[in-house]
C-alpha cells in the first residue's frame, strides 16, 4: 500500500499494486489502472471512448438505414417480396403504450363479383391500374379485406366472428361478403389467406393521434392488388377520405 494520485478521483489516494502486473488499485474508488497513468492522460483516454462509442452508433444506425432503404426499394419492385419478407416487418411494427387488437382478414370471393359489384372494386380502381387482367395467366382471385376491432378474443375467432356478421348483414356495407363469399365459413374462404397475408393483434386506431388500424387494412389491400389479386374492402387510401387519413399509401412504410 502507498500513496499516488488516483487519474479517476484526481487526488492522493491510498492504492495498492496487484501482484506484478503494474496494475494498482484506488482504496476510495476502486478504480484499477497502470502505474503513470496521470489525470489527463485518463481523461484522453475516456474521450476517445465516448468518441469511439459514437463512431459505433453512427455506423450501426447508418447500416440499419441501408438495410431498411434496400428492403423498402426491394419491396416496392417484387410483388412476392412484398407479400413475404416485407409484409412479416409490416407485422412487427409495434407502436409503444398502444393497445394492439385489432386484425386485418382476408376473405375468398367468388366471380360473380366482378360483374355485379365492379363499381366498388378498391384494387385495381381509382388511381390504380388494371395491372393484373382477369383473362390473364397471373391473375390469382377476388377476395376481400377487412379491419376488426374485437380485440378482447382471441384474433382467429374475432375474424371469424367478424366473418358471421357479413353473412348475417351486419355492419356488411355494400354486402360483399354477405353475398359473394366464395364459401359459407372463415375457415373455408378466409383463414388460409388471413393467416398468409393478414395482421393479427396489430395496433388500435387512435384518430387524435394520427394512428389508424385502416393504413394497415388498406396496404395488405394494395399488397395482393400488386401479387394479381382483384381487391375490395379497403377504403383508407381513397381520395374521399384523404382529409381523415392523408396520402399514405405508397409512403414510407406503406410501400
Amino acid at each position: 500500500m502507498f500513496g499516488s494520485m488516483c487519474p479517476k478521483c484526481a487526488t492522493i489516494r491510498m492504492v495498492s499494486r496487484l501482484e506484478e502486473s503494474g496494475i494498482v488499485s484506488c482504496s476510495s474508488c476502486g478504480f484499477e489502472f497502470r502505474e503513470g497513468l496521470t489525470p489527463e492522460k485518463y481523461k484522453q483516454q475516456e474521450r476517445q471512448k465516448e468518441k469511439d462509442f459514437e463512431d459505433a452508433i453512427k455506423r450501426e444506425n447508418k447500416e440499419i438505414r441501408a438495410r431498411e432503404k434496400a428492403r423498402r426499394d426491394q419491396a416496392k419492385k417484387d410483388p412476392v417480396f412484398r407479400s413475404t419478407e416485407y409484409l412479416e416487418f409490416m407485422k412487427k411494427q409495434r407502436i409503444s403504450g398502444r393497445l394492439h387488437r385489432s386484425q386485418v382478414y382476408v376473405i375468398e370471393l367468388k366471380s360473380e363479383v366482378n360483374t355485379e359489384k365492379s363499381e366498388y372494386k378498391r384494387f385495381p380502381g381509382e388511381g390504380y391500374a388494371d395491372i393484373c387482367p382477369t383473362t390473364g395467366p397471373n391473375f390469382k382471385g377476388y377476395v376481400y379485406v377487412g379491419v376488426t376491432n374485437k380485440g378482447d378474443i382471441d384474433p382467429k375467432e374475432a375474424c371469424e366472428k367478424r366473418f358471421k356478421e357479413h353473412k348475417d348483414g351486419i355492419r356488411a356495407g355494400k354486402k360483399i361478403v354477405t353475398k359473394f363469399s366464395k364459401t359459407e365459413t372463415f375457415e373455408t374462404c378466409g383463414l388460409e389467406l388471413t393467416e398468409r397475408y393478414g395482421m393479427y393483434n396489430m395496433v388500435s386506431s387512435y384518430p387524435t393521434q394520427g394512428v389508424h388500424s385502416e393504413y394497415m387494412e388498406s396496404w395488405v389491400g394494395f399488397m395482393l392488388y400488386k401479387l394479381g389479386y382483384h381487391v375490395w374492402g379497403p377504403h383508407a387510401h381513397s381520395q374521399k377520405n384523404r382529409e381523415k387519413y392523408g396520402a399514405f399509401l405508397g409512403k414510407d412504410p406503406y410501400i
